[in-house]
């Protein structure tokens, strides 16, 4: 996949350095303060990574992500709500998981069928954090954070466009 010279921290930070850009971030229907708290998540994303903490720097990617969908979400409620992919309350409750999040995200085009599945695929592997998982040897590598980041940033990217276009149809 990668060459073995290839230093992984360098890899980290490209994948993730587009993120890390408050452009990236300040392109998506996110306020000033949630994206602070989003591209502090990032950098925890990046430390954790680099230290070979992958399990963390995957929990953590998995919680950025649904940073961003329930932002995305938040600023569009009753559309989101209205997809009955979540539970019949108000984003800024508990109910709605990146599942949920996700799903909903699909319905209303956002994104496509592939960036559900590596949403979904994010999500299954956050879940590792659970002892069971762990106990039966599922505990993130460095292959798997790879793929779920070139995901995360395959959706992003997908977001940046799509909720773009939202944005200009209404202004029009």
């Amino acid at each position: 996949m990668f060459k073995k010279s290839f230093a992984p921290q360098v890899l980290f930070e490209s994948l993730l350095g587009d993120i890390l850009d408050s452009g990236k971030i300040g392109d998506l229907p996110i306020g000033e303060d949630e994206a602070e708290v989003l591209e502090n998540t990032a950098k925890e994303v990046l430390a954790s990574a680099k230290s070979g903490l992958f399990l963390g720097a995957v929990t953590l990617l998995g919680s950025l992500l649904e940073g961003i969908l329930l932002c995305i979400g938040k600023n569009n409620e009753g559309a989101y709500r209205a997809t009955k992919a979540g539970p019949d309350e108000l984003l800024s409750d508990k109910g709605w998981t990146l599942y949920s999040l996700t799903q909903a995200t699909k319905k209303l085009e956002l994104i496509g069928t592939q960036e559900r599945d590596l949403a979904n695929k994010l999500g299954n592997a956050r879940n590792c954090i659970h002892p069971r998982e762990q106990m039966s040897g599922s505990i993130p590598e460095k292959g798997l954070f790879i793929e779920c980041l070139e995901g995360f940033n395959q959706i992003v990217s997908i977001l940046q466009k799509t909720c773009k276009q939202e944005t200009t149809e209404e202004t029009a």
